[in-house]
């Protein structure tokens, strides 16, 4: 694909309304799905996940369920 053709692509997607954009973005990953082209995560993901393992292992974090995590988020935005 050419870089024009790439943004008329993009300017296409920009346009679209947030229910089409998600009908759009589920039929690009079904494509990539089906040809097993799965995309690999970025190094700094791989990084990232083993720096939080380590925060776990180490008892550096405090879970909390979903509901009391919704709660917490909300006072922290207020």
């Amino acid at each position: 694909m050419e870089d024009h053709d790439a943004m008329t692509v993009l300017d296409q997607i920009k346009g679209l309304s947030a229910a089409d954009a998600l009908v759009a973005m589920e039929a690009l990953w079904d494509r990539l799905s089906e040809k097993g082209a799965e995309p690999e995560s970025p190094d700094w993901h791989h990084e990232e996940l083993a720096r939080r393992e380590a925060m776990v292992a180490e008892g550096k974090v405090e879970f909390f369920d979903w509901d009391e995590a919704k709660l917490r988020i909300r006072d922290r935005v207020k």
